[in-house]
């Protein structure tokens, strides 16, 4: 009986040792975000406080979408195919734009350090660690990362390369304010890969970033 019981403790702690949660490589998350610092107005603060991000990924591809209430911009890039796809969708009228160079998900971060810490909390469910970004301005950023999460690609402009895990609480820095992006939710369901796809929709007028901006003056 002594036995049975000693063998059966070994293999319960065998399975304890060896489990490890499955990394995911596919799925979807969604963030909720809040002004941290700005030098915006309180109209433009609230428009941003109702918005929602969210990041999808599957195999090469990775596509960021920013809802607020009266423009919606997502942003498709293949790391297979090194292109990208831009589309905005607003009362204004709808636009896309190809991104026909390559794509790097810290391109326009400039150079950046990142300190990792020992805090640690548990967002949407996983747990995650503390890192602190610095910025060529000295501008500190605070990100908290889980390494079970690890898409193959990151290029986005709310993501760091260099990170040691996904993000799912981040600072981020814009022009006149930081904004604060927390996971929601993570999904681990299968996407279609329509969702990723670089052929601009029906009802879109293909335009250039240069003519974007005058758009948006």
């Amino acid at each position: 009986m002594k036995t049975r019981i000693l063998l059966l403790a070994f293999i319960l702690s065998t399975f304890t040792f060896s489990f490890k949660p499955a990394i995911i490589t596919e799925g979807k998350i969604k963030y909720d975000v809040s002004v941290v610092k700005s030098e915006l107005s309180y109209l433009e603060e609230m428009m941003i406080g109702m918005s929602t991000i969210s990041i999808s990924f599957k195999d090469e591809a990775v596509r960021t979408d920013m809802e607020i209430s009266i423009a919606n911009t997502t942003v498709i890039h293949d790391g297979a195919t090194k292109k990208g796809l831009m589309l905005i969708t607003s009362p204004m009228g709808n636009k896309a734009v190809k991104i026909d160079n390559e794509v790097k998900g810290d391109e326009g971060k400039g150079k950046y350090k990142i300190d990792y810490q020992s805090e640690t909390k548990t967002i949407a469910g996983y747990k995650c660690k503390k890192a602190l970004i610095s910025l060529e301005d000295g501008t500190t950023l605070n990100v908290f990362y889980t390494d079970q999460i690890a898409p193959k690609n990151r290029s986005t402009k709310y993501t760091f390369d260099e990170l040691k895990g996904f993000p799912l609480e981040m600072e981020v820095k814009q022009e006149k304010a930081i904004i604060k992006l927390t996971a929601e939710s993570v999904s681990t369901n299968k996407l279609d890969k329509s969702r990723f796809s670089l052929v601009i929709p029906t009802g879109y007028e293909e335009t250039t970033m240069e003519e974007l901006a005058k758009f948006g003056q």
